[in-house]
Order: structure tokens, then C-alpha cells, then sequence
């Protein structure tokens, strides 16, 4: 019997120590503002919270990463390379005597220029894919140096005579005046094209200008579409 009150005074004693301690603990907790909530549960959450943020934080910084992968340059590079724009590094020529040539643009590999007077002619290069062929290019040219749309039997007869020439790349090309379509004024404008297939585009060469000056020009524009290789 005495025994078993010693145990028991144990008991109430250990037992009051321990509810002064966990007292004491909630009263640190909620000095900090972290709940009412027993020590041992509270740290557990604490750890578990830490965790997760970490994993937040890990995914968070991978989406700059991926975002920033490609450059605005390197975008612009990449609509460049997919679209059927030009590229210069496939075509090289020799420049006529006489003509001024300038750095091409997005749309051209080159252009050149040639004046005579107050006479003044600009030739193109342009590299072409994908939608359209050459008569409706020619028809839609044909309509900027002509009143209203061209007579496609006309057109088709001239493609039918026009001469082909050898470029010293090895490729074969054909060579259109539409000096027959432009107004019959001396300085009216008029057109002339050197079309040369390309693997899977078309190289058009297009020189525009009074057709008096085309005329004269003729044989240097031929040359040009000759050098092309």
C-alpha cells in the first residue's frame, strides 16, 4: 500500500512538472505567433512547411531558364531560316559595269541601280517560294507598268518566244521583256525579268525603269543573269 502511494505521488508530481513544461511551451508559441499548438506537433509542421517551399522554389526558377532559352535575335534568326526569305550566302554574280549596287533586305538578296541622265532603273533579286508561279508573278508585275489586267493569251505567247539563257552556276533560266505590255510613251515605265529555277524557289531577277533606259540596258542585264551562280 505504501508503495503504491509513493508511485502515485510520482505520478502527480512528473505529471505536474509536465504540464508546467508544455504551459510553458504554448506560451513561447504564442509569444511567436505560431498557434495553439503542442511543441513536438507544431516543429513537425514547421519542417513540412519548409520543405514545400523548397520544392515551390526549385520549379520556380526553371521557368526563367526555359523562357530565356531563345534570344528575340536568335527568335527573328529562326523565322528567317522557316520563312521564304532570301538567302545570299546561295547566290553570287558579277555586277554590270556602270551599275551601283547596295545590300539586299529581308525581301532581297540585292539591288542595284543604273542612271542615265535624268533616266533612272532599279534591278532585284528575289528569291521566291511556295505560293504562286511565274505567270501570276508576271500578271501581277504586268499590272504595275499597264492599264488593267493583262491579256493572258499575249502572255503566254511571249513566255512561248522569250529566250532562255545558261547561268555559270549550270542552271537554266528564261529571259522576259514586258516592254510589250508598258505604255507607248519613251519614258513610260516597263519591265524585264531573268527567272531561274532554284531547287524548290524561283531566283527572279527584276529590273523596272523608263523603257527607253531597258532598252539600252538590255545586254548588261543579260549579263548579269548569266553570272549568276
Amino acid at each position: 500500500m505504501l508503495k503504491i502511494l509513493k508511485t502515485n505521488t510520482i505520478f502527480r508530481t512528473a505529471s505536474r512538472g509536465s504540464a508546467f513544461a508544455t504551459f510553458f511551451c504554448l506560451a513561447v508559441l504564442l509569444g511567436a505567433g505560431l498557434g495553439l499548438t503542442g511543441c513536438s506537433k507544431n516543429s513537425h509542421e514547421v519542417r513540412s512547411y519548409t520543405e514545400i517551399q523548397r520544392k515551390a522554389s526549385g520549379v520556380a526558377s526553371k521557368k526563367p531558364e526555359t523562357s530565356a532559352s531563345l534570344s528575340p535575335d536568335q527568335m527573328a534568326m529562326l523565322n528567317k531560316m522557316t520563312g521564304s526569305s532570301a538567302k545570299p550566302d546561295k547566290v553570287q554574280w558579277t555586277t554590270p559595269e556602270g551599275w551601283t549596287e547596295s545590300t539586299g533586305n529581308s525581301m532581297r538578296i540585292a539591288t542595284f541601280k543604273v542612271t542615265e541622265g535624268d533616266d533612272a532603273a532599279e534591278t532585284s533579286l528575289v528569291l521566291l517560294g511556295g505560293g504562286g508561279g511565274i505567270e501570276e508573278n508576271l500578271i501581277r508585275w504586268i499590272g504595275q507598268i499597264a492599264d488593267g489586267e493583262p491579256d493572258r493569251a499575249k502572255l503566254l505567247a511571249l513566255l512561248e518566244e522569250s529566250p532562255t539563257f545558261q547561268t555559270e552556276g549550270g542552271r537554266s533560266g528564261i529571259l522576259v521583256d514586258l516592254a510589250s505590255f508598258a505604255k507607248e510613251e519613251d519614258d513610260a515605265d516597263s519591265m524585264m525579268t531573268g527567272i531561274v529555277p532554284m531547287d524548290n524557289q524561283k531566283l527572279f531577277v527584276k529590273m523596272t525603269g523608263p523603257k527607253r533606259l531597258l532598252a539600252k540596258q538590255k545586254e548588261a542585264f543579260r549579263a548579269l543573269c548569266d553570272s549568276l551562280r
